[in-house]
């Protein structure tokens, strides 16, 4: 039985061992632990993809994707490093060859008529020549400012006498930890269609610039 404050290399050999019992127990735990670190390396990617509607929802295929090919995966994996690192990697090349295989274009550089040459606006850039460990530690270089960033903002909704800015922190609080559309209605009282579109609405509002002075 492993212990619930295992480390994941702890658990990266338990999926790897002979016990059936021990490696579903394992990867059921990696799963619920590391899901999130995983949805975020590849939302980043998928993001990018300037005709893709909602990137949310394609991150968390891919994310799947990653976790069902994680003990195949792991067959290739050595005890060097850092397994933390070493995941944040696969969830990277996963993401990259999903968008490759979504718009026609590789790291070669070749690209189909398909998708346009110019980049999204709005969205970050992964260039098709960074590696999967560049993108990994630009994101990890970024992460904590963009992350206290967005708390500085939520906090501003928190405390704004406009109580739809309110009721807005509490949306962004149910998508981070992984509601539906439809299961966030629910909670906050408004329907499936008009919780996707204050999503739209939100992600305009945290992209104006902070007013200064």
């Amino acid at each position: 039985m492993l212990p619930s404050d295992a480390t994941l290399g702890d658990l990266f050999r338990a999926i790897r061992s002979d016990d059936e019992t021990s490696r579903e127990a394992a990867w059921e735990q990696c799963y619920k632990r590391y899901w999130q670190l995983v949805w975020t390396r590849v939302f980043y990617v998928m993001r990018t993809i300037s005709w893709l509607g909602e990137p949310n929802e394609m991150a968390a295929d891919v994310t799947s994707d990653v976790f069902v090919g994680l003990p195949d995966a792991l067959k290739h994996y050595r005890d060097a490093g850092k397994p933390e690192q070493w995941l944040k990697q696969i969830a990277v090349r996963t993401a990259i060859r999903r968008r490759e295989s979504l718009t026609g274009k590789w790291s070669s550089g070749r690209s189909s008529d398909a998708e346009p040459k110019e980049r999204a606006v709005g969205r970050s850039y992964v260039s098709y020549d960074e590696t999967p460990d560049q993108v990994v530690h630009r994101l990890d270089s970024v992460e904590q400012e963009e992350l206290m960033e967005l708390e500085r903002r939520r906090k501003a909704l928190r405390e704004s006498s406009d109580a739809t800015k309110q009721r807005w922190d509490q949306f962004l609080q149910l998508y981070i930890d992984g509601y539906d559309f439809g299961e966030i209605g629910e909670r906050i009282g408004i329907t499936e269609a008009s919780a996707r579109n204050w999503l739209c609405k939100i992600r305009k509002y945290l992209a104006q610039p902070v007013a200064v002075g």
